[in-house]
């Protein structure tokens, strides 16, 4: 990455596909739009897919989530969460030298390169790579809009072997979230108070008043204050604008 020229930096920020140790020197630049909201009707009649990996893929997938701050509060949730995740990853093959993302195109997919090399290219000029473990597309997880570069499958180690990639869908990212387990953990409800309780609050409001005032002035007592306004009004009692007396 440092050994381009700041040109090509920038070009690859703004394209969105540079790596995201990279994108912390720079701020990145959206063109694009926030996904819209899933409908209820989605969310309701969610399921994730379900693609079979070997345990190679799986703990790639699993060490990939721990890094990447979108998906790594779905590691710490609950296991289910994170099984689903990993099982909704594709597993996708490009030759090389075939595109695997086209400028223009509705961006869709988050990529983990399990195998060989990618290119990003803008106006035919290489502008950086994505070697294996690493990743690309994270804007496609929360933004609608087109490629701004175009990426192709390239050799890592001068073989003819298909570039070999992991890739995870908007939707079914957003919905993973939507329906994690995490989210779904019911709020507590707030205390209910009985009317004793409710009837003692009452009855010692004045007096929890005047010693949250105390505490709060130290050196001076209610009697160096005037009450100037009321403020507002509450469950148990008032909040005062106080002013201190002037003297003489």
């Amino acid at each position: 990455w440092w050994a381009l020229d700041g040109d090509t930096q920038k070009k690859l920020i703004e394209s969105g596909e540079a790596h995201p140790k990279e994108r912390e020197a720079k701020p990145e630049v959206k063109a694009a739009v926030r996904a819209q909201p899933l409908s209820p009707d989605f969310i309701q009649t969610f399921e994730a897919p379900v693609y079979k990996k070997d345990a190679e893929q799986k703990s790639l997938l699993k060490e990939t989530a721990k890094q990447n701050f979108l998906l790594k509060d779905l590691v710490t949730g609950a296991k289910t969460d994170l099984k689903k995740l990993i099982n909704a990853f594709e597993t996708v093959e490009v030759k090389q030298g075939k595109n695997v993302v086209k400028k223009g195109e509705k961006g869709n997919h988050f990529y983990v390169v399990e195998h060989g090399r990618v290119e990003f290219r803008i106006d035919d000029k290489v502008v950086g790579t994505c070697e294996q473990g690493h990743t690309f597309g994270e804007q496609n997880l929360l933004y609608q809009g087109p490629e701004k570069a175009d990426v192709f499958a390239a050799s890592s180690d001068g073989s003819m072997e298909p570039t070999k990639l992991l890739r995870l869908h908007q939707e079914v990212y957003r919905g993973i979230k939507q329906t994690s387990e995490e989210t779904k953990k019911p709020t507590l409800p707030p205390p209910r108070i009985s009317e004793k309780e409710t009837s003692w609050l009452e009855d010692n409001k004045i007096v929890q008043e005047q010693q949250a005032i105390k505490k709060a002035l130290k050196n001076s007592t209610l009697d160096d204050l005037e009450k100037i306004k009321v403020l507002g009004e509450g469950q148990f009692g008032e909040v005062w604008l106080l002013g201190k007396k002037i003297s003489g």
